[in-house]
């Protein structure tokens, strides 16, 4: 990831370069061939509005990250080496216990060391989850690291609104001297046209369900983590634009959520809707105003956020939280069982239920016993290296240890070293 986030840097500064640029050799093309003057028709206008909003948002990124996240691409880096060198310190001491004739699951020291690997791969998880949120990219990525489908909805009502706002405040305007654009003139002050038209009580809706959705469900979800009611583990998987845009539409257990669909679907729709009446009718009439949304899509907005908090509001479940392994270092044939402890290792009856699971390098493990905190689970033991491989084993030295509870929710993969004989 810390490779992904030196990419993203150099494309961002690059951005920028590129954006404060373009005005600049639009106006020596324009002096080069002597042209009297330039005039913003309704189409450079709206090529100007989305520049501006751009090379805001590329400058904002730029100064927000250099103030605040400065050392983010630093902290990544160091993390990975620091989290392989406590695996492989716990993996050592599992090896001497092994070595002494002890069981590696249940020595202390092994056990000991096991806790600062798991702890390391914890900040680095916090440190990629930083990363994802840096700049301006925050504006739409919870705390979580996964994007915020409340935020993104007010993000992009935001920006709506503040195209429709540039775009007017240039529309008719004339550059070095005014060129005479053949129905240019007639727009006069677009901007005093646009504002004396009226605010649209629908908008104080429009614009309000979003924001107040957002700081809502950021409310409700931080009363319910600070309560101990629910557990948000962070999202470490590789960041891309098609993985923030599934998020979207699904819940944090990775599967589509109705509620979620609903609420960006409606949103969209609405939106879409916005700037195709805007196009044909206020881009070229300024006088008419905001453009008049009809109440149909407006109540299926509300109504969609509505729902969507009231999940949030309903939402409940505290997932797997593994704070050890033992061994970190698994010799398959050799090791008989694999101690996992932690919290949240739910189950009805407290006793291990069909939907309770240990994957180990997604392969399910027989588990011997399962408790709220810890987890025991069987290795297969007196099989050589061709038997396991038959039965798909693999030498693996980053293998990853999940802990699903009853309710189907997963802990954050733990990577260990998984060994043939």
């Amino acid at each position: 990831m810390g490779g992904n986030i030196i990419r993203g840097r150099v494309w961002q500064r690059l951005g920028v370069l590129v954006a404060v640029l373009i005005p600049v050799v639009f106006v020596i093309a324009l002096l080069a061939r002597d042209v009297d003057g330039f005039a913003f028709t309704p189409r450079w206008s709206a090529v100007f509005a989305a520049w501006a909003l751009l090379t805001i948002t590329l400058v904002l990124d730029m100064l927000v990250r250099l103030q605040a996240d400065e050392s983010v691409e630093k902290t990544v880096r160091a993390a990975a080496p620091q989290v392989e060198a406590a695996r492989n310190a716990a993996g050592d001491i599992a090896d001497a216990a092994r070595a002494g004739g002890g069981a590696a699951a249940t020595d202390a020291d092994a056990q000991a060391a096991s806790k600062v690997a798991v702890s390391a791969t914890a900040e680095q998880a916090a440190a990629q989850v930083r990363a994802r949120r840096a700049g301006m990219k925050s504006l739409v990525i919870g705390s979580d690291g996964r994007a915020s489908t409340s935020k993104v909805q007010a993000v992009l009502w935001t920006y709506a609104v503040l195209f429709t706002l540039v775009y007017m405040s240039v529309l008719g305007r004339r550059l070095f001297g005014g060129l005479d654009t053949p129905g240019v003139r007639r727009y006069g002050d677009a901007m005093k046209e646009f504002l004396d038209a009226g605010f649209r009580p629908e908008y104080i809706a429009l614009l309000g369900l979003p924001i107040a959705g957002a700081v809502a469900a950021k409310g409700i979800i931080s009363g319910k983590v600070a309560n101990e009611q629910i557990v948000k583990t962070p999202d470490t998987s590789e960041p891309g634009v098609g993985r923030g845009l599934a998020e979207l539409v699904s819940g944090d257990k990775g599967q589509a959520d109705l509620l979620d669909f609903q609420y960006a679907a409606f949103n969209l729709v609405t939106l879409m809707y916005f700037f195709i009446i805007f196009a044909t009718t206020s881009a070229i009439e300024p006088s008419k105003g905001l453009p008049t949304i009809p109440a149909t899509l407006l109540s299926l907005a509300g109504v969609s956020t509505l729902a969507y908090l009231a999940k949030k509001q309903l939402e409940t479940g505290l997932a797997p939280v593994v704070t050890s392994v033992t061994p970190m270092r698994v010799r398959l044939g050799t090791d008989r069982e694999i101690l996992i402890t932690g919290e949240g290792f739910h189950a009805q009856g407290r006793a291990a239920t069909t939907f309770n699971q240990v994957l180990l390098d997604g392969r399910p493990l027989p588990v011997r016993e399962w408790a709220p905190t810890s987890v025991t689970a069987v290795l297969p033991t007196n099989v050589d290296r061709k038997a396991l491989e038959a039965l798909g084993w693999k030498a693996n030295p980053a293998a990853e240890i999940i802990v699903r509870d009853d309710t189907g929710s997963g802990s954050p993969a733990v990577k260990i070293d998984v060994q043939l004989p």
